[in-house]
């Protein structure tokens, strides 16, 4: 589990600092939760309630279950200080000890102790469930409680849960104990208990913009800012009691003040900030962008420099606080301070969120106020302060009302027809218990009874409709969270289904197998977007392409017009790893086929490449697509390549031109020497392909094959080494062949040998099969049709070696 991080006590200058959050949890202890609910604790099955919680409410990291023995626990106070140790009185026990020094602690400081083998030690957070290391930090016991009457306040035990924070994104009211009180509420059909029950009720005063204790100067980053002055307070330690519940939520506790901010904020989920006011010129807060240019120096020591981007709170002179995130040090609260203003405002979430991000610093406060908070809360964030403060009694008057600037908002009112609510639902609920669920959860509701059945009314309080329920489909989510998901009939989902032809898919999966499998090669899958950092690094030209209105990138402009490219890229890339590299990929390619187009024509292409270092040559790369051609029952006319409409990677001397009757399919050859050059160091061949993927997959190429007994009769082959001009082809040869006699069945190139020499000509072994259906072929019969090749391969310009 990962560890809560906070700021530490900044004893140098005796100012208090805000915590801040490292971790993806919020803490959560439900001896606090029923603070806020009529409910008797002793009597809940926690375990069953927490499984409850889980289902409906938010995703549940973990639990534990915290007893405390608090007759272990003493109140100490410190008697006298040394370079070594400090000694503490022990009232409650009439006994002195004396403990390893802790250096910020004066003499009355107060802390508390823990027995411990026959003696006694400091108590550690840990000793209160808590998450930090370390020894508690100072408290404060009054004296009429420092005999062990103050254990009466405190919880013997408590649940503390870790809650998932990214499954509390768009509930902004779960992020304060009482959001989660509202639900568990709910889910055990309780009451819970009212605002004015929990807090004080105050006058609120008004305003527009501006009161003599605060203005609003920009309301697009500060639509609402709260305001009181309480004069006389103390800067005492916290009770224990505030102390250990802050300590279990992951908390520090500073000093009274400080903390009871921080309990506001776990509390209800709204933070807020106290400013020392001796130390506010003018004693008038003021909401307001920052300028360019101003610095901050914040609780936690950094100067940032500022921008107009960010919200800052500041007084006549100076920059105060860093609105929403943190405050600032030269208004902080200290030892010495008699005298604050309180404030809580509603920020614009992503005004925060940018000066969080900007300053490098996330606390807790600017992750509530980056979710969209309850722009009416901050008023009662107010008031329960001034609660907490009278219960935890703490010195201070505050003024006679609190100050209230800005906006005033208004309840979401959202109509849900109940025939609809059970359409959605899948099955049928009640409506009285549908008014229950919504009445639970805080909701107004009124229902109607209309031409089409009861209608609902729902008035949706502020605390859940600024970001979260705003149609009617998320009421429908309220009734299915707490009706039960598992209620939800388990149905399979159902349609008419029709056949239809699968051979397109099937064959498109074939050539794929085929290539992985049957030739070896890698399947790519790129941006069907040309690479131009690559292509003038190789020279490439790639013609006319079209180009993207809004690119990714302006290295990803252009449309493909070919697949090869990318493989290219890629064979450049791991040619240094390995000497053979064999890739293929199946896309769409976009091409204009002549310079009047104004749109390109797209089509899926299949496109392959071979390279070696050696020992490859044109029919063995050949014989790789022919083997695909013959696999999906396709037979093309191969031709010499035309120079002139030849691709620019190709070699024309070296490539081949796929042809159905009159229709191109594609290209085959060896890539450009010097392309490949560029490409790769060192020898080496390459041969590459490109068909349409329409030649292999449509019934229209396709020749529907025949069939034929075999021969009952003797086969036999004849070797024919032939010494040819360039003029006359491999293919040529084949054809001429196996056209000479029907008896000659299957003919096939067996090797083939040049020499620099040569110059002009080749060397060409042909292996060819003679059969008869009828009978078996006499020597005179052989040797007739070998003297017809012979006669043949010489009238093509050859000679019979």
């Amino acid at each position: 589990m990962l560890l809560l991080g906070f700021l530490s006590n900044l004893t140098n200058t005796g100012c208090s600092v805000e915590l801040f959050l490292v971790e993806e949890q919020m803490k959560l202890s439900m001896s606090w939760v029923f603070d806020h609910i009529e409910a008797d604790r002793s009597a809940v099955d926690f375990e069953h309630l927490i499984t409850a919680l889980g289902k409906t409410t938010a995703e549940i990291d973990g639990v534990a279950h915290h007893r405390f023995d608090w007759e272990r626990f003493f109140v100490g106070t410190v008697s006298s200080v040394d370079a070594t140790t400090t000694t503490l009185h022990i009232a409650e026990k009439n006994k002195t000890v004396a403990l390893s020094l802790r250096s910020e602690l004066r003499i009355g400081s107060q802390v508390l102790l823990v027995s411990y083998e026959g003696g006694y030690r400091w108590a550690s957070f840990a000793d209160l469930a808590g998450v930090r290391e370390g020894s508690f930090p100072e408290v404060f016991v009054a004296e009429g409680q420092i005999g062990g009457t103050w254990r009466r306040e405190l919880d013997s035990e408590d649940w503390i849960i870790d809650i998932d924070n990214k499954s509390l994104t768009n509930r902004p009211d779960l992020w304060g104990h009482r959001g989660f009180a509202r639900e568990i509420a709910a889910i055990l059909k309780v009451k819970l208990l009212s605002e004015e029950q929990i807090s004080s009720s105050l006058p609120i005063c008004h305003f527009a913009h501006s009161s003599d204790l605060a203005v609003i100067e920009d309301p697009e980053v500060c639509n609402r800012f709260a305001a009181i002055k309480v004069q006389g307070v103390s800067s005492r330690p916290s009770s224990i009691w505030m102390s250990s519940r802050l300590v279990r939520v992951g908390g520090k506790p500073i000093s009274a003040i400080v903390d009871t901010t921080n309990y506001v904020m776990f509390d209800l989920g709204h933070p807020m900030h106290a400013f020392d006011a001796d130390k506010v010129v003018g004693e008038q807060l003021v909401v307001r962008r920052a300028r360019d240019g101003e610095s901050l120096v914040l609780l936690d020591g950094s100067n940032i420099t500022l921008s107009s981007q960010d919200c800052v709170v500041a007084d006549q002179a100076r920059v105060l606080s860093l609105a929403g995130v943190m405050g600032g040090l030269q208004s902080s609260i200290t030892a010495q301070t008699n005298s604050i203003i309180l404030e809580a405002a509603h920020f614009d979430p992503t005004a925060i969120r940018i000066s969080a991000q900007r300053a490098k610093v996330r606390t807790e406060s600017s992750m509530r106020f980056e979710k969209g908070l309850d722009p009416h809360a901050n008023v009662t964030a107010i008031e329960r302060f001034l609660s907490v403060m009278k219960k935890e009694d703490i010195p201070g008057i505050a003024d006679d009302s609190v100050i209230s600037l800005g906006k005033v908002f208004d309840d979401t009112v959202i109509t849900l027809a109940h025939k609809t609510l059970v359409e959605k639902l899948g099955y049928s609920v009640v409506e009285p218990d549908v008014v229950a669920i919504f009445e639970r959860l805080g909701f107004g509701v009124r229902t109607e009874q209309v031409a089409g059945g009861v209608v609902y009314q729902v008035h949706v309080p502020l605390f859940r409709s600024f970001k979260d329920v705003r149609i009617p489909e998320d009421l429908i989510e309220e009734v299915a969270r707490f009706v039960g998901y598992d209620a939800i009939p388990q149905v399979l989902p159902s349609r008419q289904m029709k056949p239809f032809d699968l051979s397109a898919a099937m064959r498109r999966r074939a050539i794929k197998h085929h290539c992985a499998f049957g030739c070896g090669m890698h399947e790519v899958s790129r941006y069907s977007l040309y690479d131009e950092t690559f292509l003038r690094e190789v020279d490439l030209a790639v013609g006319r392409a079209q180009e993207l209105k809004n690119p990714i990138s302006e290295n990803y402009r252009r449309l493909v017009t070919s697949l090869i490219p990318h493989l290219l890229q890629a064979v450049s890339i791991n040619a240094i790893l390995r000497d053979e590299l064999r890739f293929f990929e199946i896309a769409r390619t976009w091409r204009f086929e002549s310079e009047s187009e104004s749109l390109p024509r797209e089509q899926e292409q299949l496109a392959g490449v071979m390279f070696a270092r050696k020992g490859l040559d044109f029919y063995q790369a050949k014989q790789s697509l022919v083997s695909l051609f013959d696999l999906c029952g396709v037979y093309s006319e191969w031709r010499p390549a035309n120079a002139l409409t030849c691709p620019a990677w190709f070699d024309p001397t070296h490539s081949a031109e796929l042809w159905i009757d009159d229709e191109l399919l594609g290209y085959f050859g060896a890539i450009e020497k010097a392309l490949l050059q560029r490409l790769v160091a060192g020898r080496a061949c390459c041969f590459a392909f490109e068909v349409n993927t329409a030649a292999f997959i449509s019934d229209v190429y396709r020749t529907q094959p025949t069939y034929r007994p075999l021969s009952r009769y003797q086969a036999t082959f004849f070797d024919v080494s032939i010494f040819a001009p360039y003029t006359t082809s491999v293919a040529q040869l084949q054809n001429s062949i196996a056209s000479l006699d029907a008896r000659i069945r299957e003919v096939a190139l067996v090797d083939m040998f040049e020499k620099p020499e040569w110059k002009d000509a080749r060397s060409v072994t042909i292996r060819y099969l003679v059969q008869d259906d009828d009978e078996t072929l006499t020597k005179e019969a052989l040797d007739e049709i070998q003297a017809a090749v012979v006669a043949l391969v010489r009238s093509l310009g050859g000679e019979v070696r």
